[in-house]
């Protein structure tokens, strides 16, 4: 199989908070990123944001008209950077599906040593259907990876090493639901030996000619 570097794939996770230079809007961005992972949406607090970030209070509400709009922009930056890391994929050379493993095993690696779930399938399963602006967030990142999810498998089936009787974007929308809710099992029993066997079964077997 051929390596993808670790960079091109990396965590889905955030990083380290920027630095003082960065612009608030940025240090806003990332300490919510970062705690809402580790917190959920409910669980942290404005004020506990903009102190993580060094910025007064005031300043929060000069870039975000309410906390749902600013938890709407850590989504999409969440799901941002999947989408480019997935773009990057389509671009490398070698076995589209193969990518996708490695890919997944990169991203499992990461939520085990965090002890996090997907930030997407943690605040869908938070809110449900309780705000209209988080719900189109969540669904901009979904579909988002979906589609690349499709996109990837096409490549793969126009390279025949991916099977053709189902339609790219299915699968990708079987992937995205099998690789979310392998996401959940993990979290409950504490270790992700049931996320890979979902995803190789998946990428070894059934989706293969």
């Amino acid at each position: 199989m051929p390596h993808v570097p670790a960079e091109t794939v990396a965590h889905n996770e955030p990083g380290p908070h920027p630095g003082r230079g960065a612009s608030v809007r940025e240090r806003l961005l990332e300490c919510g990123l970062s705690t809402f992972v580790r917190q959920g949406y409910h669980g942290t607090g404005i004020k506990e944001i903009v102190l993580q970030a060094g910025v007064p209070k005031g300043s929060f509400y000069n870039y975000f008209d309410s906390k749902e709009a600013f938890g709407a922009a850590v989504i999409d930056r969440y799901a941002g950077r999947i989408h480019e890391r997935l773009d990057e994929m389509a671009q490398a050379p070698g076995d589209p599906l193969d990518r996708l493993k490695e890919f997944f095993r990169i991203q499992l690696r990461t939520h085990e040593e965090r002890g996090s779930g997907c930030l997407l399938g943690n605040l869908g399963a938070e809110f449900g259907g309780d705000s209209e602006v988080m719900r189109r967030a969540l669904a901009r990142g979904v579909e988002g990876i979906r589609e690349r999810f499709g996109r990837l498998i096409a490549l793969a089936q126009e390279r025949g090493t991916a099977r053709s009787d189902i339609p790219a974007e299915r699968l990708g929308g079987l992937l995205f639901s099998a690789w979310e809710g392998a996401l959940v099992q993990m979290q409950i029993e504490g270790y992700a030996r049931a996320a890979r066997e979902c995803c190789d079964l998946l990428l070894d077997g059934f989706f293969r000619p």
